[in-house]
């Protein structure tokens, strides 16, 4: 092997003498790292629109609410939020999917576009989460849980799922929360108030039972109740 390496040197040493010719690049010691104004889109506060086909709009922070909701078809959401910040949206199904809001800088972007949704999956909701402890999940049956805002935070596309579903279940509403007092609505105009006593459970739980439904009905809202009053959203 030694005798078969000084071969190939030697052969090597002539090709270099009768081919080889002066170095045609140039070799630059530059960094070239990106910088964070590249990496990153700059931090701003915007107000993001969001509406009934899903579809979300940024816009700064000084546009009019005339301004913004100008088309008629573009009733919706709007989120005062950061372009450095993330929204959860979730589906009935049960699963969670985090989306930055750079996704929506500058461009307008269906929800569905950012994501891998399962087919004959819908999303129903869209939330932010700063300063809040807790994700408040519950179903069309009545069953409710609360989880650590990290354990739902992912950055798959496909989703996580955070409550395990019993048969024809589904996911009804999903609320940021800390350790607000909540009001749950049915479909045939009962209402039901919680304190804090709902349970902090892993994603593969199904929950407790927070109300008793009487047959045909079912699970419509649920609302954070404050001290002065009742954030409701249908």
């Amino acid at each position: 092997p030694k005798k078969i390496d000084e071969i190939i040197i030697k052969e090597t040493d002539e090709l270099i003498k009768k081919f080889g010719d002066e170095r045609r690049t140039q070799i630059i010691d530059e960094d070239l790292s990106i910088t964070k104004a590249e990496e990153e889109i700059i931090k701003e506060d915007i107000l993001l629109l969001i509406n009934n086909k899903g579809l979300a709009k940024s816009f700064p922070l000084n546009t009019s609410i005339e301004k913004i909701l100008k088309n008629k078809d573009e009733v919706g959401k709007i989120i005062l939020t950061n372009t450095q910040d993330k929204l959860l949206t979730y589906s009935q199904s049960g699963k969670m999917y985090t989306i930055p809001v750079s996704e929506f800088y500058g461009t307008n972007k269906y929800l569905e576009s950012t994501i891998i949704l399962d087919k004959n999956d819908q999303l129903k909701d869209v939330l932010t989460y700063k300063n809040k402890k807790y994700i408040l999940c519950l179903t069309k049956f009545g069953l409710g849980k609360k989880l650590k805002i990290d354990d739902v935070i992912s950055n798959r596309k496909s989703g996580i799922q955070i409550i395990k579903l019993k048969d024809n279940d589904n996911l009804v509403r999903v609320l940021a929360v800390n350790d607000e007092p909540i009001i749950i609505f049915t479909k045939n105009g009962f209402a039901l108030g919680i304190k804090d006593q709902i349970p902090i459970q892993g994603r593969s739980s199904s929950g407790v039972r927070l109300i008793k439904l009487s047959q045909n009905d079912n699970v419509f809202n649920i609302s954070v109740v404050n001290k002065n009053y009742v954030n409701l959203e249908i």
